[in-house]
């Protein structure tokens, strides 16, 4: 009893094994070359969809932001303007009542 095997292939069997073999590698390739392309299908539009949502409230946010916040400038100018007023009342109290302190 001899315990190795020997396949004995004709040339045109051989071929036959080697054809099957790369169709089979060629069908599977395929078959996960369209599942990357449909996973990236999904991701390319749920980031679409995400990139429309953001500038949606980007657009909100520029369109809130004049109504609900003062620039720095504008606020000085305010400032000044109000300190300049209260001044004015504090020298115009202590005319009117003897400039005590």
């Amino acid at each position: 009893m001899d315990s190795s095997t020997a396949i004995n292939l004709t040339v045109g069997e051989l071929l036959s094994v080697l054809g099957v073999a790369l169709g089979v590698l060629f069908f599977m390739g395929r078959l996960l070359v369209a599942q990357v392309a449909a996973s990236l299908r999904l991701q390319i539009s749920a980031l679409s969809e995400s990139t429309v949502k953001l500038e949606r409230e980007v657009e909100l946010l520029n369109r809130s932001l004049p109504l609900e916040y003062v620039r720095r400038e504008d606020w000085i100018r305010f400032s000044s303007s109000i300190d300049s007023k209260l001044d004015r009342l504090h020298a115009i109290l202590m005319s009117k009542h003897g400039g005590g302190e």
